[in-house]
């Protein structure tokens, strides 16, 4: 079976909930989620997001460091206090 659809939302009192429904060759199954799921869901979510975050950091400071390496900083501070 595949995911066709995850829906969460929440309601005026911030209370989560949603549904998630898979098909196959034999039809389709829906099922309803608890609050305690959703958040299950979202938990996963942020921590896929924070690992992606983490990993573009990594390699953004890795080109700057590629980029920097060999070259000298130029000190252009007007009092030649530059560190």
């Amino acid at each position: 079976m595949k995911l066709k659809f995850l829906y969460l939302s929440t309601d005026y009192n911030e209370i989560i909930s949603g549904s998630i429904t898979f098909s196959g060759p034999k039809g389709e199954v829906s099922l309803k989620l608890t609050p305690d799921h959703c958040q299950s869901i979202l938990v996963i979510c942020a921590d896929a997001l924070v690992t992606q975050a983490k990993e573009a950091a990594a390699d953004l400071t890795a080109a700057v460091h590629e980029a920097a390496s060999g070259k000298v900083l130029e000190d252009k501070s007007a009092d030649g206090l530059f560190q």
